[in-house]
């Protein structure tokens, strides 16, 4: 299976939303990346889902990552 090009981007926020961020983050047991990308994704869903579809999916994509990574430590 061929994985998909990735870039690096570079982000700039205030202090403050970064560590309140990062507590999420490693809450969730997200990488700074994945947790970035999961976010553009609903993002861009969100162009053309209607809410209660688009809290579904970030819902869904939290808890299938928290599970898979609770396998992952067994």
């Amino acid at each position: 299976m061929r994985k998909p090009k990735k870039v690096n981007v570079h982000v700039r926020m205030s202090e403050e939303v970064w560590e309140k961020t990062r507590i999420m983050i490693d809450e969730m047991g997200f990488t700074n990346s994945g947790f970035f990308e999961m976010v553009c994704k609903q993002m861009i869903k969100a162009e053309t889902s209607p809410l209660g579809n688009l809290i579904e999916d970030i819902l869904k994509d939290l808890f299938e990552h928290k599970t898979a990574s609770k396998k992952g430590k067994k």
